[in-house]
């Protein structure tokens, strides 16, 4: 028995080390986006840190932004950097604040094409710790450095655990609770997306940038049933200019060109290229 249980911890170990090895090799030639769901927000990590004195339009966004304007086919004078719903605004943030370290924003557009239901998403135990953490909690870009970021990080060490390269390279996720998550106090924005919509419009600002709020492509049957709930929260927080022509922005399509969920495209191909118009 004594034998059995060494040779299992010996296997474990080696077995452990040579994942870990594995994954430091993902990460260092930047591969890891192959290894884990929605690895493609990896790609718009990557270009965060490369120059680009060509593009005049920057796109951040989320998992529909991405499907508009997919960060591989977008690198020219319009340049996507878009993500996904779980990364909430303030990966948005921290990816920006990435690309204004070697780039020069002055006079250049960025563009926030945003579902109106992601501005509800809060972080959450599963998609924080796979869409945030593990991209995101590392000395790049340092979010622990952020009130609004720290505070609700109630268990530091287990965030740091996301950081393993065994961790980064896979869809592991957790199972023991390291976040403050908190209950929804307004009908259409979180506070963690106020704080880091805030947080993206004073940096745009700093940095001599065009901020303009987009919204993604909506299904016709969805029109008119988000308006109210955004003029209240907008109107009650002072964000109005921020939001000005977000509504005016929202092109809508036959239900029939979205997924199951109505949300998602069901075909991507098939919509015409540069929907708004940039």
């Amino acid at each position: 028995m004594k034998s059995f249980l060494i040779k299992s911890g010996v296997f474990l170990v080696v077995a452990f080390l040579f994942l870990n090895g594995v994954g430091w090799l993902l990460l260092r030639f930047n591969a890891q986006g192959h290894a884990v769901e929605n690895g493609f927000i990896y790609d718009s990590i990557a270009k965060s840190r490369q120059k680009w004195p060509d593009s005049e339009v920057f796109i951040l966004g989320d998992s529909v932004a991405t499907q508009m304007y997919p960060p591989k086919d977008y690198s020219g004078r319009i340049n996507s950097l878009s993500m996904v719903n779980p990364c909430t605004l303030a990966g948005q943030y921290f990816l920006l604040k990435r690309l204004a370290e070697g780039n020069d924003l002055r006079g250049k557009k960025i563009i926030l094409a945003i579902t109106p239901a992601t501005f509800g998403m809060d972080f959450s135990h599963k998609g924080t710790f796979h869409y945030v953490l593990k991209p995101f909690y590392n000395a790049e870009f340092s979010p622990w450095k952020e009130k609004a970021f720290k505070t609700r990080i109630t268990n530091p060490s287990l965030a740091i655990l996301s950081q393993l390269p065994i961790v980064r390279c896979s869809n592991w996720i957790s199972p023991i609770p390291y976040l403050n998550e908190v209950q929804p106090n307004r009908t259409f924005i979180s506070d963690i997306n106020h704080e880091y919509l805030l947080k993206i419009k004073s940096l745009v600002d700093e940095e001599g940038g065009i901020l303009e709020l987009s919204c993604t492509v909506q299904p016709e049957s969805k029109r008119g049933t988000f308006e109210e709930k955004m003029k209240s929260d907008v109107e009650a927080m002072g964000l109005g200019k921020i939001f000005h022509g977000y509504l005016e922005s929202a092109i809508y399509f036959p239900d029939s060109f979205f997924g199951s969920d109505n949300v998602h495209l069901d075909n991507p191909k098939a919509a015409p290229q540069n929907l708004l118009n940039l």
